[in-house]
């Protein structure tokens, strides 16, 4: 494969992988069941969400620059 064939098969894989991301969480939210809390990383819930929000950064030009607290304790939370 050429660099740029191959740098294309790339963006279309991780834009599917970010849809079915996107697919999964939107199934999760529309599921309705009894909220269930346990100890949740905030800096991991960031990550996702700045997952979900990876396209509309990019298209509007937007840099995100990822500094999270390694030592930010776990909060009681519905991890979906």
């Amino acid at each position: 494969l050429t660099p740029r064939v191959r740098a294309n098969l790339e963006k279309v894989t991780a834009e599917a992988e970010r849809a079915a991301r996107i697919v999964q969480n939107l199934l999760t939210f529309a599921r309705q069941r009894k909220p269930d809390k346990q100890p949740v990383s905030i800096n991991n819930l960031i990550r996702l969400t700045l997952d979900l929000r990876a396209y509309h950064f990019r298209v509007n030009n937007i840099e995100v620059v990822e500094e999270f607290d390694a030592n930010l304790p776990d909060a009681a939370a519905d991890p979906y």
